[in-house]
This record gives structure tokens, C-alpha cells and sequence, in this order.
């Protein structure tokens, strides 16, 4: 997965890290600060306005995701996303920001079942207990994890009750 601080907490790159870890995920720090008030400054070139809050907070997911495709595309992966059905419900997310993914796989499990699946995987209490109360970088970090066709998702069985390997194994949501 790719961790990419854009003038950042330094925690959301520890708590990054240590979710990766539990995942068993090889990281790359990609560091977007520079990159993001390189851009900024150009886009404001000339206005004497102050810009926009959403406009400019914004900006961050839509570079971490450029970044997460330029990255994929060079390994033939996918990008997965880590929204959730509650997020999802309400339409929390950036769109062509960590909305532009190629697969959901979570996104049938509510904030209460994620934790749940963090504390099963052992992704750290100090990780998985802001993971659905806010959007940190970490976060975004976690959406950064590339697709692995040689993962097993402990949660998705074939008719036979054998786990599925690869990156399409995914969690339907319930009907109810």
C-alpha cells in the first residue's frame, strides 16, 4: 500500500504503517506535500480571492489517487477502496478522490462491523478506532492498498465453505 502524507499529522503515517503491518502489506511512502502546494499555487496563480475550503481539501484525495493509479498501472493491479456501507449510505466520499476506486470490498459492512474485521485482522486499537469516525490520512492510506490476487478474504467462502483467494473475493451486504 502506498502511504502518501499531504502536509499531514505525522500519526496518520505511523497509524498507516502499523495497519499495513497487521495486513501483512509492503508499504512506499509517496510524500504529496510538495506536489499538492506546487499545484495549489499554480491553480491560484493570479486570484487574490482566498480559495475555497472544500475546493482546497479536496484537492488531497484527488492527488493521492492519481498517484494510486499511476502506481497500479505500472503493476497491472487495481485499486482498492475501503468506504463502508454507512459512508456509502450517505454519499461520504470525494468523488474522483477516494470514491475512484476499482473495487469496494467492504463497502456491504457497517463502521461497527469494520472495527469488528480490524480487531480480527489485529490492525491496532489507535488505527481502527478513528478509522470510520474521521477521514485522516491514514485513512487514505488504507485505501491505497493495491489489489493482491494472492490474498485470502477469511470472510468470503466458496459453496464448499473454502475461503476465496484473489482480489474479486468480496462481502455482498445482507438483504434484508
Amino acid at each position: 500500500g502506498l502511504i502518501m502524507p499531504c502536509d499531514s499529522n505525522p500519526l496518520d503515517a505511523e497509524h498507516a504503517v502499523l495497519a499495513a503491518e497487521a495486513c501483512g502489506l509492503e508499504t512506499k511512502v509517496v510524500d504529496l506535500s510538495g506536489p499538492h502546494r506546487s499545484l495549489l499555487a499554480e491553480l491560484r496563480r493570479g486570484s487574490e480571492s482566498q480559495p475555497a475550503r472544500l475546493a482546497v481539501a479536496n484537492l488531497k484525495p484527488r492527488l493521492r489517487m492519481a498517484s494510486l493509479y499511476y502506481c497500479a498501472n505500472e503493476r497491472n493491479l487495481m485499486v482498492l477502496g475501503t468506504g463502508n456501507r454507512s459512508e456509502w449510505y450517505v454519499g461520504y466520499s470525494t468523488k474522483y478522490g477516494d470514491g475512484g476506486v476499482d473495487l469496494q470490498p467492504i463497502i456491504g459492512l457497517t463502521k461497527t462491523q469494520v472495527r469488528q474485521l480490524a480487531r480480527h485482522m489485529g490492525v491496532p486499537e489507535e488505527d481502527f478506532n478513528s478509522y470510520a469516525t474521521h477521514r485522516g490520512d491514514h485513512l487514505t492510506a488504507q485505501r491505497a492498498t493495491l489489489a493482491n490476487p494472492k490474498l485470502f478474504n477469511e470472510m468470503v467462502r466458496d459453496e464448499n465453505g473454502e475461503v476465496k483467494q484473489g482480489s474479486l473475493a468480496r462481502i455482498e451486504p445482507e438483504l434484508r
